[in-house]
Order: C-alpha cells, then structure tokens, then sequence
C-alpha cells in the first residue's frame, strides 16, 4: 500500500507539470504573430515593405511599411496570414541609401501562419546581407515555412542571392 505522503507527492508533481504546461502554451500564444527587423549595417535603409503575396499577386497581407535607420530595431504585430485558399511567399520591398531598390522573396507558407518573422540586415566580408526567420512554436521552428536564409545584395545589379 502506497503511503500517504508518497500520493501527496506524486499529486504535487502531476499538478506541477499540468501548471507548467499551461504557462507554455500561454507563453507560446504571446510569442506569435511578432515582427522584428534589426539594422546592423552602416547604412539607413530608406524604404522598407514586406508583406506576404500569393504568385498570382490577388491575396497580399502587408506586416510593415517604413524606413529603419542604422543601429535601430523595428518590432510589432501583424495579423494571422491565412494561407488556407491559396500558398503564399514572403516578400521584402528593400532600398538601402545611395542603392537601387532590391526585391526578396523567401520561404513558402501554407495553412495558417501565426509565427514571428525576423529579419537581420548586416555587413559581412564587405556584403551587405539579410538573415531572414520565419518560425512558430516556443522553439522557433521554421520547418513550416521554409523561411531560414542568408542572402546577400548585389546593388550593382539590384539583385540578391542565397548564400544558405
């Protein structure tokens, strides 16, 4: 026969474990549908949109629209992307000062996306790049939409490609 204290125990911890889960899924819905774009480059970017778009151009959701100055950091909410009637991609609008306009396209979103998204310019090497983000879950898991790449700017050309 289990001892009284040895229940007492083994009840603490399964309440235990049951709070702790709901303080994770709490956390979790707080974390979704989160925005944040970093400048770590020596340039102001002038001209800043991203927004999520179908190929086809008729279903855009657009999450920002502005400038972002060196060293700063731009954060927020969006909306819930639903993708339900038709895939879309992430798209970035980016002019950097002095630069052409550069358009990038990444990841690939289906269903509904409530994650964040995260973009990082920077200056590496002498490039400028982009590390873009695009997750959901507690852990930031980007497997639902593709979205985890580096790219680098090719002003000459107005251009960008993958580096990974």
């Amino acid at each position: 026969m289990v001892n009284k204290k040895a229940k007492v125990i083994a009840l603490s911890a399964l309440c235990g474990f049951f709070a702790l889960v709901i303080v994770l899924v709490v956390v979790e819905s707080l974390m979704g549908n989160r925005y944040k774009f970093t400048n770590k480059t020596d340039k102001n970017i002038t001209a800043l949109t991203v927004f999520f778009e179908d190929d086809e151009g008729e279903y855009s959701t657009q999450i920002f629209d502005g400038t972002l100055d060196k060293g700063k950091t731009e954060s927020g909410k969006f909306e819930t992307i639903d993708c339900s009637r038709v895939d879309r991609s992430f798209y970035a609008f980016v002019e950097f000062e002095g630069e052409e306009e550069v358009m990038v396209y990444d990841g690939f979103f289906i269903g509904q996306f409530n994650g964040s998204v995260s973009l990082e310019f920077y200056q590496e090497n002498g490039e400028y790049r982009l590390k873009t983000d695009a997750s959901t879950g507690l852990f930031g898991n980007s497997d639902d939409s593709g979205m985890d790449s580096v790219i680098y700017f090719d002003f000459e050309n107005a251009d960008w490609d993958y580096i990974s």
